[in-house]
């Protein structure tokens, strides 16, 4: 209902993350993953190319999603080759018993954490062979917008959100404590095309 048109061509979102190792991070109120970058930048967003700068994932999520937070949500942070505002691209996770690769790699990358660096200021290496957001973030329409410090924002709905057993929830729960940020945006837009589209 917030949504004030469609943006597929203001907001074009082309991604070939490559495979990273990563380095979890416990900073109590979410989990900071790195990220390695190849070569050639792995985002286009609206013509300008992007590197990964983080991966964070907090619980719950920082949005609302139809007025409510989700369990979790993933944020991966990037920023612009030629220097400007941030990209962020999100992504809910949500309670269910269905799975999906991303749900795999999420569940792996959290009992990890929840094992070896379950308090705050701890860290610990994944070692999780194959490991690239390709596999976790969706090829489904996003809603965008700008934030007051004109930092873009894609926001994957909450039907795509990705899906985790409770029982890696409650870890996730565990581990980090809620992080109330007030996300504040301008006009929301939706592209219903999806990312990797002509």
């Amino acid at each position: 209902k917030n949504v004030s048109g469609k943006c597929d061509l203001k907001c074009a979102y082309n991604f070939q993350y490559p495979e990273s190792n990563t380095t979890a991070k416990n900073q109590g109120v979410l989990i900071n993953l790195s990220y390695d970058n190849s070569k050639t930048p792995p985002v286009t967003y609206n013509t300008q190319k992007y590197s990964v700068a983080q991966v964070i994932i907090s619980s719950p999520s920082l949005h609302l999603f139809n007025g409510a937070t989700t369990d979790a949500e993933i944020l991966i942070i990037h920023t612009p080759v030629k220097g400007g505002p941030e990209l962020f691209v999100c992504i809910p996770i949500k309670s269910s018993s269905e799975s999906s690769d991303a749900s795999y790699l999420l569940k792996e990358i959290i009992d990890i954490t929840g094992t070896n660096a379950p308090s705050d200021g701890e860290s610990t290496n994944l070692s999780i062979s194959g490991f690239t957001l390709d596999k976790i973030v969706p090829n489904k329409q996003y809603y965008s917008y700008t934030d007051q410090g004109t930092n873009d924002w894609i926001v994957f709905g909450i039907l795509d959100a990705i899906p985790l057993n409770s029982a890696t929830i409650t870890t996730l729960q565990k581990i980090i404590k809620p992080y109330p940020v007030p996300m504040i945006g301008g006009e929301l837009f939706i592209n219903t095309t999806g990312p990797n589209s002509t």
